[in-house]
């Protein structure tokens, strides 16, 4: 699992991560102890994910906030727009970047595929015309979001993985 995800885990978790002095600092609950552990032993991807390149577009124009979802009324997938609209921030891909959060506000959704792929989709009630924006909007990134998306669906699968083997321990 990325650094992202695993922060985004984290936080997800009640668990909150800083750097101090280039060591990664956790504070939360116990609950989350197992997963504290996790997110310490990947110190160098969960800083790779907390620190944009100096050269990156966001550190050179004092934006380091990372993007989250405009959407969370949008409950079924939240969690995955999270990841997707924090990865292409990463990558400093602001067109990508843009595209995906207009297309999230109108009401796109992510939908997971028989074959375990995520899939971006028009809602039920998507605002914009979707075919239109499809093209115009998330066509010329198609290479980035799909291996994004590919990434994040890889991730999932892993975990649910973990999770029913955890469960056949227990």
């Amino acid at each position: 699992m990325g650094g992202l995800m695993l922060l985004t885990r984290a936080q997800e978790a009640g668990l909150t991560v800083t750097v101090d002095a280039g060591r990664l600092v956790l504070r939360g609950p116990k609950t989350a102890d197992a997963l504290a552990r996790t997110v310490l032993a990947n110190k160098a991807a969960v800083l790779a994910a907390l620190t944009p390149s100096q050269n990156s577009h966001n550190s050179q124009n004092g934006t380091d906030k990372r993007p989250d979802d405009p959407r969370p009324d949008l409950t079924d997938d939240h969690r995955l727009w999270v990841y997707l609209l924090r990865w292409a921030w990463l990558d400093d891909n602001l067109g990508a970047l843009g595209a995906l959060h207009g297309v999230r506000c109108c009401g796109a959704q992510l939908e997971l595929q028989s074959n375990g792929a995520l899939r971006i989709v028009a809602g039920s009630a998507y605002l914009g015309e979707w075919e239109a924006d499809k093209s115009r909007h998330l066509a010329p990134h198609r290479t980035a979001i799909t291996g994004w998306l590919r990434a994040i669906a890889e991730s999932e699968q892993e975990a649910d993985a973990r999770t029913i083997a955890k469960g056949r321990t227990s």
